[in-house]
């Protein structure tokens, strides 16, 4: 009985947050480790920053389900060291009309703020993490789009964000934003998202609730709640399985060495 009680308390204890298995929120302020560099929700993508906050090499493998039999298949490298790395991207879409992305992120941490940069085709990203370290923490996410082809197609996407880290808990309310360089597109709607991630020592879950802001008439945008859940039983090893986060439902599997 007390090895049962032992083992219990050894299961539910906290973690440290060194490595952050499971996205919350939209990333903007509390950037998860797994294929974040494709799989993300909200207008921006996740924090580039976070490829910093690795403190280790890592392989994911992801797969995302979408509407009307879509699907997505991708891949990351990524390394860090706790206060510079890169992560490096590939994501091949099977839908129509959608081709195949790559995407790389650079990040270092200098006098307690971490700095993140990302580039994929005609879109380009500058983030920040103020107290990357720290319980109290505030991110910034801009992104450029420039179409080459098509010039009424360009925006711009700017995220904001605030994560509480405790020792077992994460909160963070994260808010975005795309605004197109065309006057001919309402582009008023605000997502916020306050989020919830609990971590135990083999797994973690999350929960989070995206809020529209400013709809325009006639919107069909709807308010959504997504969760996630993630295993890791070993310091190597993580799966990390979505609902209702990057398409109907999404996963990824990582090893770390």
């Amino acid at each position: 009985m007390k090895t049962l009680f032992i083992f219990i308390a050894l299961l539910f204890s906290s973690t440290a947050f060194g490595y952050q298995h499971l996205a919350v929120g939209q990333g903007v302020s509390a950037p998860h480790q797994g294929l974040g560099t494709f799989f993300t929700n909200g207008f921006t993508n996740e924090n580039s920053f976070a490829a910093a906050q690795l403190n280790k090499t890592r392989i994911t493998a992801g797969y995302a389900e979408g509407e009307n039999d879509t699907s997505n298949i991708g891949a990351e490298f990524a390394y860090g060291n706790g206060n510079a790395g890169f992560q490096a991207g590939y994501l091949a879409r099977d839908c129509t009309n959608c081709e195949d992305d790559f995407r790389a992120n650079l990040a270092i941490q200098f006098a307690g703020i971490g700095f993140g940069v990302g580039f994929k085709e005609d879109l380009y990203s500058l983030s920040f993490l103020l107290n990357p370290d720290g319980q109290h923490r505030i991110g910034f996410v801009g992104e450029s789009y420039q179409d080459a082809d098509n010039s009424a197609n360009e925006f711009f996407n700017v995220g904001v964000g605030y994560a509480f880290y405790s020792n077992n808990f994460v909160f963070s309310l994260d808010a975005s934003k795309r605004e197109y360089d065309t006057s001919l597109v309402n582009d008023d709607r605000v997502i916020v998202s306050p989020g919830l991630l609990v971590p135990f020592q083999s797994f973690s879950v999350s929960v989070t609730h995206d809020i529209n802001v400013d709809l325009p008439e006639n919107s069909d945008k709807k308010d959504e709640t997504w969760f996630g859940i993630a295993l890791h039983p070993q310091n190597n090893f993580s799966v990390g399985v979505y609902s209702d986060f990057y398409g109907e439902w999404n996963a990824n599997v990582s090893l770390l060495f």
